[in-house]
């Protein structure tokens, strides 16, 4: 007969074998168990594959056969393409549709397995108009509707096509599209109000312009509409009011707002102190501001026009000038 013992190791042995299994099958799987909960991923719970060769394809990952684990991964630090593939089981007794956010990437295709078992595949990403998106946001991600008891396969390709857009992990958070359109629009209500406050200040001081002729009030009313387009590329507004069908202008724009913003509060600092006659080394040092943020001006308006991918380090330049 078995002792006690023995049979507690046996018992201790099969879990452990069932846990390996299910870990060895590549499957990462999301369990939605309540009506709207969310869920974000760590980066590291959700197997992401680098592809930085395109040696992989859609039909590769959706083969049932393939296992992610067994897909090699790259260690190298600039991850330009990857994919992955998870399971969501809804067992919250009720259909649900939620939106799988996803970092800022350059171009996302999604596939989700339909119940009758056709993928139907989804399009999204910071390079894409606003128009050709599933969810018509500035947030990058796509929709999935999920049959209750049900599970959905979903496949994901991103590429990040820009130095900006590359990650070294990648973070899923699911939540309905309810809730994020709630909390989006409060997003926009308060970027509303600051932005309408910026307009009003904007055209108070245009009036003050004409009434006395001062040339700060103009330099001062620039550097409002400088604030205002900076904000407005921040959050998302512009991508989703000012330039709907520009995304890659969308994508370059921090790069002409950030030198242009920095020039005109200047130009209203020299003109408003008088810092030429008053302050004349103050006007030097301000004057070197100035030819610099000129400079980063022509700059990026030459690599926006041809597309030159010097984004990730002019992030950080720009980002110190913009402390200036």
């Amino acid at each position: 007969m078995f002792s006690l013992t023995h049979i507690r190791q046996q018992f201790i042995l099969i879990i452990f074998c069932a846990v390996w299994c299910v870990n060895a099958s590549g499957q990462n799987i999301i369990t939605i168990l309540e009506k709207g909960q969310t869920y974000a991923s760590t980066g590291r719970d959700i197997v992401w594959v680098d592809d930085n060769n395109r040696s992989l394809s859609f039909a590769t990952i959706a083969n049932p056969t393939y296992k992610m684990d067994t897909l090699l991964r790259s260690s190298a630090s600039a991850i330009k393409n990857r994919w992955t593939k998870f399971t969501i089981v809804n067992k919250a007794g009720t259909d649900q549709e939620y939106f799988i956010q996803l970092p800022k990437t350059g171009l996302i295709s999604a596939w989700i397995k339909a119940d009758n078992g056709n993928w139907q595949q989804q399009n999204a990403g910071s390079l894409l108009p606003l128009n050709a998106r599933q969810l018509k946001s500035n947030t990058n991600g796509i929709v999935v509707q999920l049959l209750k008891q049900q599970p959905t396969q979903v496949i994901l390709y991103l590429q990040s096509i820009y130095s900006i857009y590359q990650q070294r992990e990648v973070v899923l958070q699911l939540q309905t599209v309810s809730d994020f359109e709630r909390h989006d629009s409060k997003r926009l209500l308060w970027q509303g109000i600051f932005l309408g406050t910026i307009l009003v200040m904007g055209l108070y001081n245009l009036i003050l312009f004409f009434a006395v002729k001062d040339i700060s009030y103009l330099y001062f009313v620039l550097s409002l509409i400088g604030i205002g387009l900076y904000f407005s590329f921040y959050y998302g507004i512009g991508m989703e009011y000012l330039w709907p069908d520009a995304p890659l202008w969308d994508t370059y724009a921090f790069m002409l707002i950030v030198p242009f913003n920095g020039l005109t509060r200047i130009l209203f600092t020299k003109t408003y102190l008088h810092t030429s006659k008053l302050l004349p080394r103050t006007n030097i040092f301000l004057n070197v501001l100035a030819i610099i943020c000129g400079g980063f001006i022509v700059m990026g308006l030459t690599i926006y026009v041809f597309a030159i991918d010097l984004l990730k380090p002019m992030v950080s330049v720009i980002g110190i000038l913009g402390t200036c």
